[in-house]
């Protein structure tokens, strides 16, 4: 039987056909090289029709190949094993111009012919051969099979690139979070799912926040369409240069050439804006025309400046109400214990899908060995999501306080619990009762704090961000305000930025310096005070966290300012009853306490604030610790006496009463 009636039973049956028509080629024989091709067509013809075509086949006409194709792969092929004689008589790397040369061009062909033909398949073979792109003499290059080529030639398909992910459509698998996630996402699925079906559109941008499901969207139409994507990371070569980086999607290119793949790149974002720019240009020129579908993947907030030659579609960020229904499918299977409320994790930490799933694997992890997964957890690993660089304009506060250490009157309490439960029914107000588009801004919490010093103010943000399980910052306004023009402004709207991905509570202290009564505009100084209260209160009320402001003079502060807050609340100093307590509360039961020390004496003898008792109960504690003995009236009157000549003030002995006999 006739060779060209026998169909190749195998991928190395093929090449080493190819290999024989690459001897041929180069014995310059045209009449039994044009044999020889139309041998190899007719044998591939019966492949076709049995529907099982050798594997290299397969790839050169994914990517569009012809008989130059074959013979010089094979070439390369022959040199990269060492198969009999070098086909050129040496282990030197051919060119593309050689290439054409030995294997397509009679020996009598001039330089420009050469030239002329070679230049033609530069950009195919450019594909095969990434560097090609880079270099100043693309025909000149010296050619060799790297690893990977050569295991796609020989059918080995094991990949052996790093920073690719090839996602083939049975790899997508769905979980219960993923099927609520396409529900909660059909009209976006719907438009990708168009926009991909559309021949005339070869590029889809997608944009949206870290995890908020455009890798997913990718994958799931894809997978609908039958279609394999390679994704490229760029966001983790932030040390590479511009030619590395794009050595990286040149790789991913010549999978998607090969093989028929999709195109889905990521990461460009985490580069700075002009480089971005570049990338994205390079994109547009360089490989969209090589792939069937590029995806362009990229993480914002807002709609990207680049790629306005892709059709864009915005990812949403999910709202409180999807992401309570997002939380219990994740947490549907944990053991939790009673402090974790969902609707209150919800509406606590603005996280995407993406950042719920990395956030209860970290909570896994720190839930091994215990039977239960708590509320302390769950809210660690998702402060591990959020972004955690707050301005140095601001310094995170310790929350140890609770309730019990907040010496207040009862309605006092009730209205810093009221603003708790803003934050724990946020969801049922702005989301169930669509208060949301009544109010369409100013959703966050605004609280002012108004009292001499001492009197509580920063222990009450404290409990707030304790009883909350919530970050607390407190914001510098010296180094806030800046005296050169402009730059207050900006570091105001950098905090709120950055606290906006932190999910934190921000406490301005001393807000009177620059929340003061608006002044008559007289000169630039004072406009410009003007201008940053106003830019500070703008800011309060977009933002959507809580914000909570502590002043000591609030007749500094203009009542125009004060109306736009949610919670006002006075602090005065306390009475004789709540000095009794917080006298109560400051001496630990472990502390030895003198028998004649009676703290209702102390609480009607010195008419302090809270923060004054504690150092003088603090103090008094060192120095009976020096004495050797109990903490008796005597170190407690002197460190009070001490205490008060921080302000030039002294005691008044007649007052004392007993106490009195100390001084």
């Amino acid at each position: 039987m006739d060779l060209q009636d026998v169909a190749y039973r195998g991928n190395a049956e093929y090449i080493e056909d190819l290999f024989s028509y690459v001897e041929i080629c180069l014995k310059q024989d045209i009449l039994a090289r044009v044999e020889k091709a139309q041998e190899i067509h007719a044998r591939l013809s019966m492949n076709e029709a049995a529907g099982r075509l050798p594997r290299m086949e397969e790839r050169i006409r994914a990517a569009g190949g012809d008989d130059f194709w074959r013979g010089a792969l094979a070439y390369l092929l022959k040199i990269k094993w060492g198969t009999g004689e070098e086909p050129s008589g040496t282990a030197d790397a051919p060119s593309l111009s050689e290439l054409v040369q030995k294997l397509l061009l009679p020996q009598t062909a001039d330089a420009p012919e050469v030239y002329a033909c070679a230049k033609g398949y530069e950009r195919g073979f450019s594909v095969l051969f990434p560097k090609l792109a880079f270099s100043e003499d693309a025909l000149h290059e010296p050619l060799a099979l790297d690893m990977r080529l050569t295991d796609i030639l020989m059918g080995w398909d094991e990949v052996r690139l790093s920073g690719i992910e090839i996602c083939p459509p049975e790899s997508l698998t769905v979980d219960a979070m993923d099927r609520l996630l396409q529900e909660q996402q059909s009209g976006i699925l719907e438009t990708v799912r168009a926009l991909s079906a559309h021949e005339e559109i070869a590029a889809l941008l997608l944009w949206g926040e870290d995890g908020a499901g455009k890798h997913r969207i990718v994958k799931t139409i894809a997978a609908e369409r039958g279609e394999t994507v390679v994704f490229c990371d760029l966001a983790h070569r932030g040390e590479e240069g511009v030619p590395d980086l794009k050595r990286a999607v040149l790789a991913a290119v010549r999978e998607c050439a090969l093989f028929g793949y999709s195109l889905a790149v990521e990461g460009i974002e985490s580069f700075e804006e002009s480089l971005e720019s570049q990338l994205a240009a390079w994109l547009e020129a360089e490989i969209l025309a090589l792939v069937p579908k590029l995806y362009l993947i990229i993480d914002a907030e807002g709609e990207p400046s680049v790629g306005e030659w892709a059709a864009k579609i915005g990812i949403p960020f999910p709202t409180e109400l999807k992401r309570q229904e997002l939380w219990r499918v994740l947490l549907a299977e944990e053991s939790l214990a009673e402090d974790v409320d969902i609707p209150t994790l919800a509406n606590t930490f603005a996280l995407t899908p993406g950042k719920m799933k990395r956030a209860l694997s970290a909570a896994k992890v720190m839930a091994v060995n215990r039977e239960q997964m708590d509320k302390k957890m769950l809210y660690h690993a998702c402060y591990g999501q959020m972004s955690r660089h707050l301005s140095d304009k601001a310094v995170r506060v310790r929350t140890g306080f609770a309730w019990k250490d907040l010496k207040l009157a009862g309605q006092d309490k009730e209205l810093l619990s009221d603003i708790c439960d803003c934050v724990r029914n946020r969801h049922i107000v702005l989301q169930e009762w669509n208060f949301k588009k009544s109010v369409p801004y100013g959703a966050g919490i605004s609280c002012l704090f108004a009292g001499p010093p001492g009197t509580g103010k920063t222990m009450a943000a404290q409990v707030i961000a304790n009883e909350l399980s919530m970050e607390l910052y407190r914001v510098d306004l010296s180094q806030v305000i800046d005296k050169y023009v402009g730059e207050t402004e900006k570091n105001i709207k950098r905090i709120f930025d950055d606290a906006a991905k932190m999910s934190c509570i921000l406490f301005f202290d001393e807000a009177d310096a620059i929340f003061h009564k608006r002044m008559e505009a007289q000169g630039a100084n004072e406009r410009f005070a003007n201008i940053e209260s106003s830019l500070l209160l703008q800011c309060i009320e977009d933002y959507d966290g809580i914000t909570i402001l502590a002043t000591n003079n609030q007749g500094r502060i203009d009542f125009a300012f004060m109306r736009r807050f949610k919670f006002y609340l006075k602090f005065t100093e306390p009475n004789e009853e709540e000095r009794y307590e917080i006298w109560k509360s400051v001496i630990p039961d472990e502390a030895p306490l003198s028998d004649d020390v009676d703290l209702r004496e102390l609480a009607r003898g010195f008419v302090f604030t809270g923060a004054i008792i504690k150092n003088v109960a603090l103090q008094a504690a060192y120095l009976a610790a020096k004495r050797k003995k109990a903490i008796g009236p005597a170190e407690i009157v002197l460190a009070a006496k001490r205490e008060m000549e921080k302000d030039n003030r002294t005691l008044d002995r007649d007052k004392l009463g007993r106490l009195g006999e100390y001084l």
